[in-house]
């Protein structure tokens, strides 16, 4: 074969390689793009950037975990965008978020107060970046709604830690 045909061919595989990365990145991009916009709120605010997504079922229901970066004012368009309630704090310990009333006093032996658990098992190991233990005294809301007299109900968790600029958002059905 001849330099310029190996040069050639070369030039050729690169280009595919090339074609099939910006193919692979788009796809990943756009799927978190997507599903922002479906979960979270449409139009997707300015600030946010860097949208990852894990999306699919869990043992009990439907999961889907969000990570992306947001910033402060953009929050409020979230946060406006349905009923949240403001919750105290959150604690992750692998399998489970929990987060508590801001009601909660620190003596909790007298309090019959809201302290909720979500599961958050996932069907494989969870992605590597998301880690809500890392975070410094995070804000956490809670969006719930029931529907009908069935025992399924939709819960949305938005954590969001100022100082990083970051947050998650998990959209979770439970029940089937």
């Amino acid at each position: 074969m001849s330099r310029n045909k190996m040069i050639e061919c070369l030039l050729i595989c690169l280009l595919i390689v090339t074609a099939i990365a910006a193919l692979a990145l788009g796809l990943r991009v756009s799927r978190g793009a997507r599903a922002f916009r479906r979960y979270v709120c449409r139009p997707i605010p300015a600030s946010v950037d860097d949208i990852r997504a894990d999306l699919g079922p869990s043992r009990s229901g439907r999961k889907h975990v969000l990570r992306f970066k947001i910033g402060a004012t953009d929050i409020a368009v979230i946060l406006q965008s349905r009923a949240f309630e403001r919750f105290a704090s959150v604690s992750f310990n692998g399998s489970s978020l929990t987060w508590e009333d801001p009601q909660a006093p620190a003596d909790r032996t007298s309090w019959s107060g809201n302290s909720e658990d979500m599961a958050l098992y996932w069907t494989k190991k969870p992605p590597e970046w998301f880690k809500p233990g890392d975070w410094d005294r995070p804000k956490v809301y809670r969006f719930r709604e029931k529907w009908g007299n069935s025992s399924r109900s939709h819960v949305q968790v938005l954590i969001h830690d100022e100082s990083s600029s970051e947050a998650y958002f998990i959209d979770y059905v439970e029940g089937r």
